[in-house]
């Protein structure tokens, strides 16, 4: 009996060692994870958007890993805190171009991206942003890429929705004299007549804004009514929105799109004003968007309901846009894997391979350059034009009651042109053609109150 028991535990030993081993093998054959930084504002005043965008980004890195990965390699993002700091964002840029990771998902602040990315050109490691919208921060970086259109092409959008759908007779424009805010005022001018726009410019030195009080006086005092848009980056805009509405602009304020979220209005939540009469400094504003879910599309809705579930919270087009940007960067990685397994060439992640690997991964975002190659995402197909932009309308949203809701009136993209006669119905007025060779957007739009409505929209 002791015999047969001392047979019994070497067997389960022996048993116990043959396991032991086969799972350090697979452990050790394991394939090294593809590493991702994700940088971003993780603290500091924009700390909110840049946690939004990393429980959007990792719903789509959880997605593709729960599926095996990339050609069997799990996806890992490495996390780097830009404090919504530029002189941090800097210092981040350099270590990531020191680390292992072969691609940047980041930043959310415009500032911050444009102090990181010639560190970024430099390391030759690929940058796609959800949010960043200087166009500078593409148009003049070859490894720098976007998912949304540049600030110009929003700011144009705006003059258009003012022209055709408010019928706005003038604008006093506020924009700030750095590369955001000045992109914004020169794409909102080359729609808007001249003898109807009235620009006032605030200086930036130093990440701050000088002196607002004489700017906004002048423009809170230009007599007749009007709306007064305000181009100006989310790290600026409340300030702005503050002082415009302490200067007794009690009318319609129009901001861009960083201003498109629930939680701006923590802005204004500690403020007298605010707390003595709820809802100062938010009524009557409005704000561009790429994104609403109160008028989203299925795809959008889904995400929000996986959002919600991981988040506890609803998303904003922040979320939206890293989680595309994602999605963008996770196909751009499977482009680049597939060329490895046919070609024997892609990502290697051997120490000596690094920027060949960067390389590639730019060039596989770069090949999503058409409808052919375009990523389904929340908004529809995506892809890159010549900037590495993807330019898409926007729609207008407004404050209600602390909720942040899709406008009654919009300008509908026309995506069935056949189905019309352009010419006729744009010489009637009811037909807005928006080209901007600058940003590669090209599109007719019509009122949606219009009874052209089902000539195909986004």
């Amino acid at each position: 009996m002791k015999q047969r028991l001392i047979m019994w535990l070497a067997v389960v030993a022996g048993v116990a060692l043959v396991l032991a081993v086969a799972w350090a093998a697979i452990l050790w054959t394991r394939p090294e994870p593809i590493r991702i930084a994700f940088a971003n504002s993780l603290s500091g005043p924009s700390a909110p958007a840049g946690t939004e965008s990393l429980v959007a980004t990792q719903l789509a890195i959880d997605e593709v890993n729960a599926k095996g990965g990339v050609n069997g390699r799990l996806i890992e993002l490495v996390l780097f805190d830009d404090a919504s700091d530029p002189a941090v964002a800097r210092a981040n840029a350099q270590a990531i171009a020191d680390s292992p990771c072969v691609a940047v998902l980041g930043h959310y602040l415009s500032s911050a991206s444009l102090a990181a990315a010639p560190l970024y050109k430099d390391a030759r490691i690929p940058a796609l942003t959800g949010s960043a919208a200087a166009d500078d921060l593409t148009s003049t970086n070859d490894y720098y890429f976007r998912a949304l259109a540049p600030v110009s092409a929003q700011a144009r959008s705006i003059a258009e929705h003012l022209r055709a759908v408010m019928k706005e007779p003038k604008v006093r424009l506020v924009h700030t004299r750095d590369s955001y805010g000045n992109n914004f005022e020169h794409g909102f001018a080359a729609a808007y007549p001249a003898e109807q726009l009235h620009v006032f410019g605030l200086d930036v030195a130093a990440g701050q804004i000088g002196s607002m009080d004489g700017t906004l006086a002048a423009a809170a005092q230009e007599p007749g009514p009007g709306v007064i848009v305000v181009g100006a980056a989310p790290d600026f805009s409340p300030d702005i929105v503050k002082a415009l509405r302490r200067h007794g602009i009690k009318g319609t304020i129009i901001a861009s799109q960083g201003a498109a979220r629930e939680s701006y209005l923590q802005n204004f939540a500690n403020e007298p004003e605010e707390k003595s009469h709820p809802g100062f400094f938010s009524e009557n504003l409005y704000a561009a968007s790429s994104l609403m879910f109160d008028s989203a599309g299925v795809a959008a809705q889904a995400f929000a309901v996986d959002y919600k579930a991981k988040a506890g919270t609803s998303p904003s087009w922040v979320a939206g846009g890293a989680y595309d940007a994602a999605r963008l960067m996770i196909d751009a990685l499977k482009r680049a894997a597939v060329h490895h397994r046919f070609m024997g060439q892609g990502i290697q992640k051997r120490s000596d391979s690094k920027l060949a690997d960067r390389d590639r991964v730019r060039a596989a975002l770069a090949a999503i350059d058409s409808p052919k190659s375009a990523v389904v995402g929340l908004t529809g197909r995506l892809y890159f034009n010549a900037n590495r932009d993807i330019p898409r309308p926007i729609r207008m949203g407004f404050f209600h009651y602390g909720r942040f809701v899709t406008a009654p009136q919009q300008l509908v993209r026309i995506d069935q042109p056949d189905g019309i006669d352009l010419a006729a119905e744009q010489e009637k007025g009811h037909v807005i053609a928006f080209e901007d060779r600058a940003t590669g957007f090209s599109a007719s739009f019509i009122p949606a109150s219009t009874s052209f409505a089902s000539a195909g929209s986004t």
